[in-house]
């Protein structure tokens, strides 16, 4: 079935016709576009399981000249509902470098807060810089230099997370972005991983598109 009819039916409510059209299809070659389709469907339908589904597919038949990355962003937030932290860790992996740091900041959110779920602080930190590189500010070397440059000592640390509330809205999603980042590296600093997943996981769930 083409995408112009599934979206016609879509549009009438047939979802019954649209689930067993796409059913039907299961495990047989299937384009891209059709396999996205279905993806961004059971998004709107929340259903997270026929998302991951879909989506297995859908980067299968894809490659970095053709992928929505708006795609992969919702096939990551489905995994971190359903709390497939090893699984969002794929799908991060099989994206090409220049793809993963073009990621919606949202989509950034829910794989750094998957690496801290998986004690991978490193790559939660990679992630970092790439949602500090798109919020404007400078990379930085590594993370010691990134605390000692932002917030000069351990009193500084401590400072900040006592002064700065976690406060994040859509309205304002950059801004929530980079204090949310700033506090978790700050929780990170003290060694509290719990507490820098907690903040990532409250601005996520504050500046979700979905």
């Amino acid at each position: 079935m083409d995408i112009s009819t599934l979206q016609s039916l879509e549009a009438q409510g047939a979802h019954a016709k649209i689930e067993l059209a796409l059913s039907q299809s299961t495990g047989t070659l299937q384009s891209p576009q059709v396999l996205q389709y279905a993806t961004q469907y059971y998004v709107r339908r929340g259903k997270p399981d026929k998302v991951l589904t879909y989506y297995s597919q859908y980067v299968q038949t894809s490659t970095e000249g053709n992928r929505d990355l708006n795609a992969v962003g919702m096939a990551i937030e489905c995994a971190q509902k359903l709390g497939k932290h090893s699984l969002t860790q794929d799908y991060f992996f099989a994206l090409s470098n220049s793809e993963r740091e073009a990621l919606p900041p949202q989509a950034l959110l829910h794989v750094c807060e998957a690496f801290l779920a998986l004690g991978k602080i490193n790559e939660a930190e990679k992630v970092c810089g790439f949602l500090r590189k798109r919020s404007g500010l400078n990379a930085l070397p590594n993370f010691d230099s990134m605390i000692q440059s932002r917030f000069g000592s351990a009193v500084g640390v401590r400072k900040f997370i006592e002064n700065t509330k976690p406060s994040f809205t859509k309205a304002h999603k950059d801004e929530s972005i980079n204090t949310a980042i700033s506090l978790a590296m700050a929780h990170m600093a003290e060694g509290n991983f719990r507490a820098a997943l907690d903040v990532l996981t409250q601005c996520k769930s504050a500046v979700t598109l979905c």
